[in-house]
């Protein structure tokens, strides 16, 4: 019998490689692993390559992504926020990807004046439309992440340009970026509020078509 080369426990089910592709490895050195230690050691693979400071150094480096026809999210830095500043027209969301930095489609409410905009291309912002509106009708879960975790210069947290929103990742799942849970809560449900009453799909609703 084949032991796990990991926890010299469980019979092995399948192989792991000795070093990560996500970190330059190769399939041809592999070692006989069960599947609960593939799966732990599948999530360290992914912190190493997608939130280290590693990953920061693996996407200068241009390190191209394994599986991008596939997988959108392939090689990407999933950094909790990353947002831009767009002069004159507040903050978007972005994400890093194989050295690139990609805009990321959201929707934004001014919770003071009730004004909205959206960012990203059409074919996105429908994505997103598609998202919300499944959302309202099915309950579907929604993460949040605060402005107040960010570091950086500046506080972005304080600045009445930054508008709370709903976005897509680049895996197509809808987050939230706000303030704190409150604001949080409140945009997203005027959102889901818009999403319901079929407010998205009127003819005067403008789709912003960002390149």
């Amino acid at each position: 019998m084949v032991v796990c080369a990991w926890c010299r426990d469980r019979e092995e089910s399948s192989k792991d490689h000795v070093f990560p592709e996500s970190v330059g490895g190769t399939r041809e050195l592999v070692l006989p692993a069960c599947a609960p230690c593939q799966k732990c050691i599948r999530r360290a693979e992914e912190e190493l390559a997608r939130r280290s400071a590693f990953a920061i150094h693996r996407a200068g480096r241009d390190f191209k992504p394994k599986n991008l026809r596939s997988d959108p999210a392939s090689g990407a830095i999933e950094a909790v926020y990353l947002v831009r500043a767009i002069e004159g027209d507040g903050y978007a969301e972005a994400a890093a990807q194989g050295g690139q930095v990609r805009s990321l489609p959201s929707i934004e409410v001014d919770l003071r004046t009730g004004r909205g905009r959206t960012r990203g291309v059409r074919s996105d912002i429908d994505r997103l439309i598609e998202g919300l509106s499944n959302a309202a009708t099915k309950g579907v879960a929604i993460s949040y992440h605060w402005l107040t975790d960010l570091e950086g210069p500046g506080d972005l947290a304080a600045d009445p340009e930054f508008w709370p929103r709903v976005f897509l990742d680049l895996r197509g799942k809808l987050l939230v970026r706000a303030r704190d849970k409150a604001e949080g809560e409140s945009c997203l449900n005027v959102l889901l509020v818009a999403a319901r009453d079929g407010v998205f799909s009127r003819p005067d609703f403008n789709r912003h078509t960002d390149s």
